[in-house]
């Protein structure tokens, strides 16, 4: 367990992590955590300030930025989409996170059309060193955005 202010400090997941949780024989749940700076969608365009859309580069350093190479052969995110229940995606309120809110409305967007049954959850992180007026615009920014 860890004090909510030192999860400031924990860093990135830097690869596709499984973990499988039983709770008897009633309840079985898999979370698949994908890094933040998985590019999960080549083509995928962000506005700059200048107005123009450019191509958000991965951090990766090979061209391959399609989830079939990180999830594993066979998966692609429309599939990933198709077998969840539920996406919580989590926004870091110390970046500057218009780049992360596009990518969380594709992947909402590509859920709709693949199943539209998926819940989304949108967890705002790092939150705790911000004023109160500071995290209600937010949270107020990010729900107008998605």
């Amino acid at each position: 367990k860890m004090a909510p202010s030192q999860t400031q400090f924990l860093k990135s997941t830097p690869q596709l992590t499984v973990n499988q949780f039983s709770c008897g024989s009633f309840i079985s749940l898999q979370i698949q955590e994908l890094p933040g700076q998985l590019h999960v969608f080549p083509s995928l365009h962000f506005p700059n300030n200048d107005g123009a859309n450019h191509v958000h580069a991965s951090l990766y350093d090979d061209d391959d930025d399609d989830v079939t190479h990180l999830v594993g052969s066979g998966y692609n995110m429309e599939r990933l989409l198709k077998r969840c229940n539920a996406v919580v995606y989590i926004v870091d309120a110390q970046d500057d996170y218009a780049q992360s809110v596009s990518s969380l409305n594709m992947i909402i967007e590509s859920g709709q059309r693949v199943n539209p049954r998926i819940r989304y959850e949108i967890f705002i992180h790092k939150v705790d060193q911000l004023s109160e007026e500071a995290k209600i615009e937010t949270q107020r920014d990010i729900h107008n955005q998605v």
